[in-house]
């Protein structure tokens, strides 16, 4: 049961990712990713995914999954800020950056019950992941 959960997750994050590389245009892809997390995540209403596979106790080979998962989303948007004409160092900064806000927002919008706090970060995305 745990392996098809994870499956499923898996599925799920490359179902949001992968607007970073089909989509032409930078600034699109990273909008649609956007859009796509603003769905998952029910517009900051609920807990990041990655946080809960996380928590103290939880077995290490989900954590290890979160890590791969975190990993390959922040090579996407490394990826993406690249194609967008950033240094490959500024890429991976600019796509750390990206999942810090986004985390960030997530546990401030649920903590405050303000989804407009996860919404601003995810608007912020496209200019800075694609400029």
């Amino acid at each position: 049961m745990a392996a098809a959960v994870l499956r499923s997750m898996e599925a799920r994050f490359g179902e949001i990712l992968q607007p970073l590389v089909s989509e032409p245009d930078v600034a699109e892809g990273v909008a649609e990713m956007a859009r796509r997390m603003a769905v998952v995540y029910r517009d900051g209403r609920m807990a990041c995914v990655l946080d809960t596979m996380t928590l103290i106790g939880a077995p290490q080979d989900i954590r290890a999954h979160a890590t791969r998962l975190a990993r390959t989303w922040l090579d996407a948007m490394a990826d993406a800020a690249a194609r967008a004409g950033s240094s490959e160092q500024e890429a991976q900064s600019r796509a750390r950056a990206a999942l810090v806000r986004i985390e960030g927002a997530l546990v401030v919008a649920r903590v405050l019950d303000d989804p407009s706090v996860f919404e601003q970060v995810l608007g912020e995305l496209p200019d800075l992941l694609a400029r």
